[in-house]
C-alpha cells in the first residue's frame, strides 16, 4: 500500500519563497491531471495542443532576459501541466556543454532547476510516496539528480534541511544503482550521524545505501525480525511477518515482500485473523512483482473482511486508497476488479489513515 506522509507545509513554504516557483496547493493533483472535456473528446488533439504551448513557453523564456519572475513561475506551471515540458527541457539540457555559460545556456539550466523545484513542491504536498514517483523526471536526467543530490548534501539555506528527507524517494526513482564512491560516502556519513541528523532521514537514507548495495545498515534489523519469526505463538510470529514484509516494502524488495506474504498467511490460518489492509497490503506486494494472480486472490480476501460488519473500521482500507493507490494499477486492468472495487466502496472508511 503506497506511504502516507505528512504534508511538509515549511517544506512548501520554503519552496514558494524560491523565486519562480509554480505552486500546486497541498493535496491536491498534479497540474493538468484533471479530466477535461477536451481531453476525453480527443486526448491526441489535447497533447498536441500541450506540446505547442510547451514549446512557446519555453521559447518566450529563453528569449528573455531571464529576470521576470512571474515568467519564470508561469513558464514551470505550463511544463509541470501533465509533465508535457520535461521532455523538452531535458533534450534542451542534453545539447549544452558543461563549460556552456551563454545566457541561453544559463537560461535553460534555470528554467530546469525551477522546474525540479515545481515537480518537488508538487509531489511531496500529495502526502504519499511510492516507488516510481519522480520517474517522470527521468528525461532530465542526470542534470536533475545532481541537482537534488546536492540539495541533500550541501543544502541551500533556503531549503529546511529537516526536510531534506522529501529528496531521498526522487533519488531512489532516478538514481537507482550506486552513483560514484564519493556520493555514497557522502550519504553514508549522514546515516553514521546519529547525534545531529534527525532519524528519519538516516532511517531512508539507509534504505537507499541498501537499494546502492551497502546493506549493512539495514541487514541488521531484517536478520533480527527473520530470527523472532520462528519464535512465540501463530499471533507472535505473523506480527513478526508483517514487519518483516514491510521492511521489505520499504527495500523495494517486493518478491520478498510477497513471499512473506504467503508465509505468514499460513501461519495465521485457522490460528490468527488478518485484518483487510493485511490483505491489501498482500496484493500491492504481488502486484508490484508482476504476480497477478496471487495479486487478485489477495485482494478478494481484503474485500471479503473489509465487508464484515465485525471488523473494526480502523482496520479497513479507506476509501481513497482504494480508488488512487498506484500500488494496485496493474490489477486494476484485471478482469473482476471493477466489482470487487463497488463492494469495497461500501464498506471503505472516507478519512484517509497511516498503511496500518
Amino acid at each position: 500500500m503506497t506511504r502516507r506522509t505528512a504534508v511538509l507545509p515549511a517544506l512548501v513554504t520554503a519552496l514558494a519563497m524560491a523565486p519562480g516557483i509554480a505552486q500546486t496547493p497541498a493535496g491536491e493533483a498534479p497540474a493538468g491531471k484533471g479530466d477535461t472535456a477536451a481531453a476525453d473528446q480527443d486526448p491526441a488533439a489535447a497533447a498536441q495542443a500541450r506540446a505547442k504551448k510547451v514549446t512557446a513557453a519555453i521559447r518566450k523564456w529563453l528569449d528573455s532576459e531571464h529576470n521576470d519572475e512571474e515568467l519564470l513561475d508561469a513558464t514551470v506551471e505550463v511544463l509541470l501541466d501533465h509533465d508535457a515540458g520535461l521532455g523538452p527541457v531535458g533534450k534542451r539540457l542534453a545539447k549544452l556543454a558543461a563549460d556552456d555559460l551563454s545566457p541561453h545556456a544559463k537560461g535553460t539550466r534555470q528554467l530546469a532547476t525551477h522546474t525540479a523545484l515545481g515537480f518537488l513542491q508538487r509531489e511531496s504536498s500529495r502526502g504519499i510516496v511510492f516507488a516510481g514517483q519522480y520517474s517522470p523526471l527521468a528525461p532530465m536526467m542526470p542534470f536533475v539528480g545532481d541537482l537534488y543530490l546536492d540539495w541533500l548534501l550541501d543544502t541551500p539555506d533556503w531549503y529546511p534541511s529537516t526536510h531534506r528527507v522529501v529528496l531521498v524517494p526522487a533519488l531512489r526513482d532516478l538514481i537507482p544503482t550506486a552513483p560514484e564512491p564519493t556520493v555514497v560516502e557522502a550519504v553514508v556519513k549522514i546515516v553514521e550521524n546519529e547525534a545531529i541528523e534527525p532519524q528519519n532521514l538516516r532511517r531512508a537514507l539507509s534504505c537507499m545505501l541498501y537499494q546502492w548495495g551497502q546493506k549493512r545498515f539495514i541487514q541488521p534489523e531484517l536478520d533480527r525480525l527473520m530470527r523472532a519469526s520462528v519464535e512465540g505463538d501463530a499471533g507472535a510470529r505473523v506480527q513478526t511477518m508483517l514487519q518483516i514484509a514491510d521492511l521489505h516494502y520499504e527495500l523495494r524488495n517486493y518478491k520478498s515482500a510477497a513471499a512473506t506474504h504467503r508465509t505468514l498467511q499460513r501461519v495465521a490460518d485457522g490460528k490468527v485473523q488478518l485484518k483487510p489492509v493485511d490483505w491489501y497490503f498482500a496484493a500491492c506486494n504481488h502486484a508490484l512483482c508482476g504476480q497477478i494472480e496471487h495479486g487478485m486472490a489477495a485482494l478478494k480476501r481484503a474485500v471479503e473482511l473489509q465487508s464484515s460488519p465485525d471488523v473494526d473500521s480502523s482496520h479497513k482500507v479507506e476509501r481513497v486508497v482504494w480508488e488512487t493507490d498506484p500500488d494496485i494499477k496493474v490489477l486494476r486492468q484485471q478482469p473482476g476488479f471493477a466489482a470487487l472495487l463497488e463492494r469495497a466502496l461500501k464498506h471503505s472508511p472516507e478519512k484517509p489513515r497511516g498503511r496500518r
